[in-house]
């Protein structure tokens, strides 16, 4: 996969935003059957991105939802992060280096 290029997608968009977003459908899909996730997740992640936008809804609603999925991941791996930091200190088979884990609230 190619680096983004936000200069290239403007300019797409300017000149046809049918094209533009049928570039942006392929790439995401692209990044989510490339995707380790599960086909549950990766399922979920696929309704929550090409959902189309019920009339009379702010477009924005759409980036809000998909920001919440993305803070709704990140809290799960801290957890899980977090988890695994207790459970090797109290095996004491693992050794890890003490790290904090960066809060973060939404």
């Amino acid at each position: 996969m190619q680096a983004f290029d936000f200069d290239e997608w403007a300019k797409l968009y300017e000149k046809s935003p049918a094209e533009f977003e049928a570039r942006r459908k392929a790439t995401l899909e692209e990044m989510i059957s490339a995707s380790p996730l599960g086909d549950a997740a990766k399922s979920g992640l696929r309704e929550a991105l090409f959902a189309p936008v019920p009339a009379g809804q702010d477009p924005m609603e759409s980036v809000v939802r998909a920001q919440k999925l993305m803070w709704d991941a990140f809290s799960d791996l801290q957890a899980q992060l977090k988890t695994l930091h207790v459970s090797a200190n109290q095996d004491g088979t693992v050794s890890l280096r003490k790290s904090a884990v960066a809060q973060f609230t939404v």
